[in-house]
């Protein structure tokens, strides 16, 4: 179903009983219909393609997401909401950083300019500016 991309991603990991394959959740990028539409997302991936049980295959889709490599985290392929979408599971990540060994180490990384954009961006601050 459109609408449950996270246990989509789950379900698909479990179905193909392959050991390499990986949760993954992020943002994605599909057009449908001829239109672009930009959502969060999540899909499985064996290392460098993504495996999207919800969109299109052939819509010309792009990701960007964290593999994580702990089935533990992963949301119930039947009722779960995504990692980065619930807050019992999202605020510690935020309040504490990512586990050791949650992240699995596959894909590709960012392009440098992307990574130089936000390191030159500096400390996010919540004060007003004037």
């Amino acid at each position: 179903m459109v609408t449950f991309c996270y246990t989509n991603a789950v379900q698909t990991i479990e179905d193909r009983e392959d050991p390499d394959l990986v949760y993954v959740e992020g943002y994605g990028s599909c057009a449908v219909d001829s239109a672009v539409h930009h959502a969060p997302h999540a899909w499985a991936t064996g290392g460098m393609h993504a495996i999207d049980p919800t969109w299109p295959a052939d819509s010309g889709c792009a990701y960007l997401g964290i593999p994580f490599a702990d089935p533990e985290m992963w949301p119930h392929p039947l009722y779960g909401d995504g990692i980065l979408k619930q807050y019992a599971t999202l605020l510690p990540i935020l309040r504490d950083g990512l586990p050791a060994d949650a992240v699995a180490d596959i894909g590709r990384p960012l392009p440098r300019t992307a990574c130089r954009r936000s390191e030159s961006a500096g400390p996010l601050s919540l004060t007003p500016s004037s």
